[in-house]
């Protein structure tokens, strides 16, 4: 073998490189095979599987992760002081000390900034149409949770093709959107039609969405710079063994590559499967919407009817206690007629208050 530390570190880059590509794929597929279209549920249940993770979840895992991150530190710090000599034990304490407290900063950040209100946790189309659901309007704050959902599917229908890749990015893609649109398709949704995927139609915005994508093809393409440089400068130029070296290096940087193309394939595999099941879901949440709207509204109506009664009943008490009426049987009829239309919509509001109160 060369002895040249140059192509050492090229050929290490390369596999590296390989190996990395080949274990996502592997991940990604087996994500894909576990995969399942999102079912709707009652927006209740959404938001109780949410305090439980806000509230029991996530703080265990920080107590358990912290505490045995630290203890290990300790561990090492200690014999890092009372053995002289024993730097590495101690560089090793320091450094399980600070990801501890990083682990413990990625957590509570997302303690803080997670919510259960319907703005926080209904951000996409499934579990939009289930807040959505929820609505009946005997809530004060309903109107302005109907709000909150319209922007926010506004927001998913402008960033929907970055969420299909699991990215919390704010990032607006029309080209992307519109990629995903085309092949989302019956035919191209089949897994045996699905290597279309790698077509530049979608590749290309996926690439300028998702820049770092272009880090394994760059650095393999490095790897076999600095590799061919190396070896046209090596001593030994011209040997076979020479020759075997570069033929190596060659047909690693092929499997890089295709390494690398396997797994654009499997990201976009789950990605357009992703995007497909919440794209269905679109049009039901809006519809989901508009129910709501008209569930408020109607609600807000007969509030507002209620509101008026007592001035009508007093209108009509006074039609029937003016002198001069001969004729009292009308007018106590309709007072009959009112207020059992008052009975029955106090009841109407309290059920749907009591149905609220279930959410």
């Amino acid at each position: 073998m060369i002895d040249n530390p140059f192509v050492t570190w090229a050929v290490v880059g390369i596999v590296t490189v390989a190996s990395m590509s080949l274990f996502a794929s592997i991940l990604n597929l087996a994500q894909y095979a576990t995969m399942r279209p999102p079912r709707l549920r009652r927006f209740a249940a959404v938001r109780h599987r949410a305090l439980g993770l806000q509230q029991l979840l996530l703080p265990a895992l920080l107590a358990l992760g912290t505490g045995l991150i630290i203890s290990m530190s300790a561990t090492y710090l200690t014999a890092g002081f009372r053995e002289p000599g024993a730097g590495d034990d101690t560089l090793i304490g320091l450094a399980l000390l600070v990801a501890a407290f990083l682990l413990a900063a990625v957590i509570g950040a997302f303690l803080l900034t997670g919510g259960v209100e319907i703005a926080d946790l209904a951000k996409d189309p499934v579990t939009i149409t289930s807040a959505a659901g929820s609505l009946t309007g005997a809530a004060p704050d309903d109107a302005a949770a109907l709000a909150d959902l319209r922007t926010n599917l506004a927001e998913w229908r402008r960033v929907r093709g970055v969420r299909a890749f699991f990215s919390n990015r704010d990032l607006g893609d029309d080209a992307l959107n519109s990629a995903l649109d085309a092949v989302i398709d019956a035919r191209a949704a089949k897994l045996s039609t699905s290597i279309r995927y790698l077509r530049p139609r979608l590749l290309m915005p996926v690439l300028r969405a998702f820049p770092s994508m272009l880090l394994g093809p760059l650095t393999v393409i490095s790897g076999l710079v600095i590799a061919l440089v190396a070896l046209q400068i090596d001593p030994s130029r011209g040997s076979l063994q020479w020759a075997g070296v570069t033929a190596a290096v060659v047909t690693m940087v092929l499997l890089a590559f295709a390494a690398t193309v396997f797994h654009w394939w499997s990201k976009l595999l789950c990605a357009v499967r992703q995007y497909a099941d919440y794209r269905s879901y679109e049009l039901p949440a809006a519809q989901a919407l508009d129910e709501a709207d008209a569930r408020i509204t109607g609600e807000l109506a007969r509030r507002q009817g209620l509101a008026a009664l007592p001035a009508r009943l007093d209108m009509l008490a006074a039609a029937v206690s003016a002198p001069g009426r001969r004729k009292a049987g009308p007018e106590l009829l309709g007072a009959v007629a009112v207020g059992a239309v008052t009975a029955c919509t106090a009841l109407l509001v309290s059920r749907a208050g009591a149905r609220r109160g279930d959410r």
